[in-house]
């Protein structure tokens, strides 16, 4: 009795031997080990081993036994820390130099000494497996799969980036591209900082709600925010900090907030209690860039309040702006010229997600659209950094953005199709000092994208030549290319006007897109403030080829007026991957029967989009690829005189 998780491991040269080790339910000791147990016969009997010592109290979360196939008395266990025992159990050896934390444990088949395991720390190797003390080898580069909680980059070194991990610390980012990382700060990392005024000034956390400061840009010697037994401090606690005032504000216990005044000074630490919180704790944060010591916070209980004079201990007048929902609040967005616009979100499952105000909470919108039946958590929200009308949201499933949020007519769209995976996203941020956004990924690492900054700079035109490397070439009137994009890159063309496409004299001249590369030409402007927003109208050249267009944003059921001169029918199917509600479109230039099918790669009919006489337009239909395994699918129309088929991968 007094057992909770339990784990089996059989030796694979007596299948009579097998081991099982229990956790230990009791108050005192929850998580810990309660008991191994081995049987030599087939389990006609078990005879009692030994719990590892220093086996740590998570073996609810962590807990693995593996048996050495040669050897049916090498037995392994991880908990919290690694053991391995010459004896079935009787006495344990601690494995230093590995990560904490133990789930997976796998020999080379018929090797005692070859093993990988896998734990909080990724992937470790082990070459002596057989030895006394083994010693285990970090396998981890390349190895993409850190799970973030926050991030935050350095004002001026574009490389430079902060971000907490679960059970990982606090990584440094000091290199471009996908590289290695230094670990400033231990344990499991939070919430992070780096001033915008002094980057030398710079915050990390660690669980329960300690925050170190750095005043160096390096040593995060001082403890701003101590340690506090209170079971209402959340494991990675919310916090965000205020660059203009030098304030760090912290989510503390119920109806209660923290601040750090003179951050990098005095460094003095206050807590306020707010009893209009209503029994409930600070979820999220955001900062007004308009009135100065303003802070929004949204609570785990649904509800948002602004807080004026945050700073000032004992003087702040709260208000609440009467959220829409009792659901947890897990990110507030602040239109940077106006705080009467906010977006809100919550990450509960089975919840409108999204909520706009523009009038400072006294009426607030359902911006979710068509996201609604994705229904998956958003767990931040971000004005487009140009155009408040715009919005970029973190999900479970990638970063899905919009060109214009309007009620429920807001259409999301995933942005993940070029670099980005489709994985948990917990935070962005955005750095004006080049317009480039981070993306903390709790899974797929960090991420950051320069699209933003391309739109600013934006030139009036580009000739791309030679072999062109993955990337986004933005122009606002032309782009001229007679390069190569090569097998397994990724590039995109947007040009406000023109993409002209060279074609040759020989046939292994001008414009190529090789077999197995992703090329997209977009015809998008890239004014600042409307750059999400295609022109239909504009004009696309290539040669001998035409090239998709981006496609309109608004996705309607019933025909547009259409601008249909040419006389050409032409199917449209966007997002290209496409994981859950894609746009398949139609422009009809006069009446006639028309049959939109989805066919799979053999041919087979999976769906009817529409079938009969359509007036002349441009047809929009909603195509649930959600229903559907990845792989590539075929939308195909047919007219009585013509057909059309474009080639869509759903990705799961």
């Amino acid at each position: 009795s007094g057992y909770g998780r339990i784990e089996l491991a059989c030796a694979p040269n007596n299948a009579a031997t097998v081991y099982v080790i229990y956790q230990d339910t009791a108050n005192a000791t929850s998580g810990n080990c309660l008991a191994v147990f081995g049987t030599t016969n087939s389990g006609a009997m078990w005879n009692a081993a030994t719990c590892p010592g220093s086996f740590g109290k998570q073996a609810w979360y962590d807990l693995i036994l593996a048996v050495d196939p040669n050897n049916a008395s090498r037995l392994w266990a991880g908990g919290v820390n690694l053991s391995v025992s010459n004896d079935g159990g009787a006495s344990w050896t601690a494995v230093p130099g590995i990560h904490s934390d133990h789930h997976a444990i796998v020999y080379r088949q018929g090797s005692s000494d070859e093993m990988v395991l896998g734990n909080d720390g990724g992937v470790y190797r082990i070459t002596d497996g057989s030895a006394a003390v083994p010693t285990p080898m970090d396998r981890n580069n390349g190895y993409n799969v850190t799970q973030f909680y926050a991030c935050a980059m350095h004002p001026t070194l574009p490389d430079v980036i902060l971000g907490g991990t679960q059970d990982n610390g606090t990584q440094r980012f000091s290199n471009p591209g996908l590289s290695t990382t230094t670990q400033p700060v231990g344990a499991d990392g939070g919430w992070c900082f780096i001033d915008d005024d002094n980057p030398a000034i710079q915050i990390a956390s660690t669980q329960y709600g300690v925050f170190r400061l750095a005043t160096d840009g390096a040593n995060f010697g001082a403890t701003i925010v101590p340690y506090v037994s209170d079971p209402y401090r959340r494991f990675i606690t919310p916090a965000e900090y205020d660059a203009d005032s030098n304030v760090l504000y912290v989510a503390d216990t119920i109806d209660m907030f923290g601040r750090v005044t003179d951050v990098g000074g005095g460094n003095n630490l206050t807590f306020e209690t707010v009893s209009a919180f209503g029994n409930s704790r600070v979820s999220a944060f955001a900062i007004s860039k308009v009135t100065p010591d303003r802070v929004f916070m949204g609570l785990n209980s649904g509800g948002l309040f602004m807080i004026d004079n945050a700073d000032q201990n004992g003087g702040i007048t709260a208000t609440n702006l009467n959220a829409p929902s009792g659901n947890y609040l897990s990110s507030v967005a602040v239109d940077a010229n106006n705080d009467n616009h906010l977006l809100i979100s919550y990450s509960n499952y089975g919840v409108v997600s999204i909520f706009e105000t523009t009038d400072g909470g006294a009426t607030w919108v359902d911006v979710e659209g068509d996201f609604a039946p994705v229904d998956i958590p958003v767990r931040w929200v971000m004005f487009h950094p140009f155009d408040s009308t715009q919005a970029l949201i973190a999900t479970e499933v990638g970063v899905w953005s919009t060109s214009q949020l309007d009620g429920a007519d807001t259409r999301w769209n995933p942005t993940n199709n070029f670099g980005l995976a489709n994985v948990r996203i917990d935070m962005l941020r955005y750095r004006s000092t080049d317009h480039v956004v981070a993306a903390a990924t709790h899974g797929r690492g960090m991420y950051t994208t320069d699209y933003f900054s391309l739109l600013a700079d934006c030139p009036p035109t580009l000739d791309l030549t030679g072999m062109v490397a993955s990337g986004i070439y933005i122009a606002q009137d032309l782009i001229t290319s007679d390069g190569t994009v090569a097998d397994g890159s990724k590039v995109i063309y947007q040009s406000g006007e023109t993409i002209v496409l060279q074609v040759g004299a020989m046939p292994d001249q001008g414009f190529t897109a090789e077999r197995g590369s992703d090329f997209w030409a977009l015809i998008l402007p890239c004014d600042t403030d409307d750059n999400f927003a295609p022109d239909p109208a504009e004009e696309l050249t290539a040669g001998e080829d035409e090239y998709l267009d981006d496609p309109p944003n608004e996705q309607v059921l019933q025909p547009d007026p259409p601008d249909l001169a040419s006389g050409r029918e032409h199917l449209h199917c966007y997002p290209n991957p496409a994981s859950f509600i894609a746009t398949v479109e139609f422009d009809l230039p006069e009446e006639k029967f028309v049959q939109i099918t989805v066919l799979d790669a053999f041919g087979r009919t999976r769906e009817v989009l529409t079938d009969g006489l359509l007036a002349p337009g441009i047809y929009r239909f909603d195509w649930d690829a959600s229903n559907y395994e990845s792989g590539l699918y075929l939308i195909q129309a047919r007219t009585e005189n013509s057909g059309q088929t474009v080639k869509v991968f759903v990705v799961r």
